[in-house]
């Protein structure tokens, strides 16, 4: 059994080898996610009730894309679905809202609401085998979809109201329950995303020019 060392040292090493096969840097996704949580911040009252969420999906796709092109990262539409996806390395990730146990190290965490029939058979979510989980794709049509073949990993994301904060947690998906929520994960690849880390980590300063202080007493 590991101690709290060694627990610690391989984490932290399974996260930096997780990140180096995605060819992304930590660092750059929570920078993603903050520029998400500062549109999302910047809505008022007179926003819709889905303003904010919206502004939050819509500006961190869009930052991830932006930032994640040198990686030759890409945008990825089919229908509702969004994904940003590397075609060399087949790997898609997708941005989802999760329960109020996303990121939470000890939570068992599941998508906030259900994902349509078309988009499970899409990613290769099957429906799995608890006998409550029932398939929902017997009867269903197929509607022309053809699923990806990507490696998929999910940023589950959950916006707390009473710390006015966000959660997040990266995370290989496996299956959906029978009302098509998103429930079971691969826990071994599951990586908790700290936005409370210091958002400057890893950069360095930057200075438009000199700078004169002048105290007067």
């Amino acid at each position: 059994m590991l101690n709290l060392v060694q627990q610690q040292h391989y984490e932290l090493a399974h996260k930096q080898s997780t990140f180096d096969r995605l060819s992304i840097k930590e660092v750059d996704l929570l920078d993603c996610l903050r520029r998400g949580e500062s549109v999302r911040r910047s809505k008022t009252k007179n926003d819709t009730n889905a303003g904010g969420g919206n502004a939050f999906f819509n500006d961190t796709n869009r930052a991830m894309r932006d930032t994640f092109r040198a990686a030759e990262y890409e945008a990825f539409k089919q229908g509702n679905l969004e994904l940003t996806v590397n075609k060399n390395l087949k790997v898609a990730i997708y941005l989802r809202s999760g329960c109020d146990q996303t990121g939470l190290v000890d939570g068992q965490p599941s998508s906030k609401r259900p994902l349509s029939q078309n988009t499970q058979r899409s990613l290769n979510l099957y429906q799995d085998s608890n006998p409550y989980n029932l398939n929902l794709f017997d009867q269903a049509p197929n509607q022309g979809v053809i699923p990806l073949d990507y490696e998929l990993w999910v940023i589950l994301h959950y916006y707390d109201p009473y710390t006015k904060s966000v959660r997040a947690e990266l995370v290989k998906p496996v299956s959906c329950n029978s009302q098509g929520f998103l429930t079971g994960f691969d826990r071994d690849s599951r990586l908790i995303l700290d936005l409370t880390q210091n958002e400057f980590m890893g950069k360095s300063p930057e200075f438009n020019g000199p700078i004169d202080f002048e105290i007067e007493i």
